[in-house]
């Protein structure tokens, strides 16, 4: 089984913290492989003070304009 990711370690990407566009550097990849063969990918940044957090391949991105992209596509999904 080949296993590739969207990013690499050290690459700078951008995420959607709370409300707005992060840009940050990938720290850690953590990938699960589950019996069916189905993949979970998940990226994890380091804070400068208070630890690190994680998210999924989904939620991480190349430009601020995709973030942006799903940014505004959840927050309109939320309205309702």
């Amino acid at each position: 089984m080949e296993i590739k990711t969207r990013f690499n370690i050290g690459d700078c990407v951008y995420i959607v913290r709370d409300t707005s566009i992060s840009k940050e550097t990938v720290a850690r990849i953590e990938v699960t492989v589950y019996r069916n063969s189905e993949l979970s990918i998940n990226y994890t940044f380091r804070l400068c003070f208070s630890g690190s957090y994680t998210r999924s391949e989904e939620q991480v991105f190349a430009t601020p304009e995709e973030a942006l992209k799903y940014l505004s596509k959840n927050v309109q999904d939320n309205l309702i």
